[in-house]
């Protein structure tokens, strides 16, 4: 039973349906039969003492019958296995295209959401700048009003004295301690100060189920730049088998790499002549 992965394409508004793994019957991995004589093989495998040739034999027919069991097991597992591996295949192949519109969908919102709060917080602040260079420009008149005020007193003041000077009739000046001291006029540019001073900070607009933040992104230009603490190096040990160990044999000499430790292992293989 193998089904493959169903080819198509997906119309804008079509419903997504996938069709169900068929036939729905029990998975058989192994039958009785090779579980009976795997645990035969076992308990000779448990038992087992290597003394001589014929023991010796027998354990290479074992580790025969052991290996031709892995492959058969091996072989019923990627038999069962394959329809739900094609239908995981066909799933991630059908889901693709919608995920894809989400994504560009999700891309233009925030693009659009992005460029809203950057013209927005450029707004408050061309406001804000706007705002205190009224304020500057309102303070320096008020400086430039009150020295103003403060020429033409004294003016009035040095003629009110030479008047005084003039006249022969002394005056005598009576000051009365509990009565208020008139209090100064504000004048319509200190109006204006407090209205702008304290006038209610422009803030960009708050959308709410969103935040804005911004993020790093490095852009690696030159690896062979980077400081050593930021490069990972990893070791191709398949190029190095490549090079080095495919194709030894017994007895030859141990190959050289720098960094590279070698060790020849005796191991024992199967040669695939019996049955499990």
């Amino acid at each position: 039973m193998r089904l493959r992965p169903t080819r198509r394409r997906w119309r804008l508004s079509e419903a997504i349906v996938l069709e169900a793994i068929t036939p729905a019957t029990q998975l058989v991995l192994v039958d009785s039969k090779f579980v009976s004589a795997l645990t035969a093989v076992e308990a000779q495998v448990a038992t087992l003492k290597i003394t001589d040739s014929n023991s010796a034999q027998l354990a290479a027919d074992l580790q025969i019958r052991l290996t031709t069991a892995g492959r058969k097991l091996e072989e019923a597992r990627k038999i069962i296995k394959q329809p739900f591996l094609d239908k995981c295949a066909e799933i991630e192949n059908a889901a693709r295209g919608p995920a894809q519109r989400i994504i560009r969908a999700k891309d233009s919102i925030k693009k659009a959401l992005t460029d809203f709060e950057v013209e927005q917080t450029r707004i408050a602040e061309e406001k804000e700048s706007e705002r205190l260079r009224e304020l500057d420009r309102l303070e320096k008149l008020r400086q430039t009003e009150e020295a103003e005020a403060q020429r033409k007193a004294a003016e009035l003041a040095k003629l009110a004295a030479e008047e005084a000077a003039k006249s022969a009739t002394p005056t005598i000046e009576i000051e009365f301690d509990d009565e208020p001291a008139p209090q100064a006029q504000k004048t319509e540019t200190e109006k204006k100060i407090e209205a702008i001073k304290y006038a209610p900070v422009v803030y960009a607009p708050i959308v709410e189920g969103v935040r804005f933040k911004t993020v790093l992104i490095p852009t690696v230009e030159d690896i062979s730049k980077v400081p050593d603490c930021f490069v990972i190096k990893t070791v191709n040990y398949q190029a190095i088998k490549t090079t080095f160990c495919t194709g030894y044999k017994e007895g030859q000499p141990l190959p050289v790499c720098n960094g590279v430790k070698f060790e020849a292992k005796r191991e024992v293989d199967s040669t695939g002549r019996r049955v499990f």
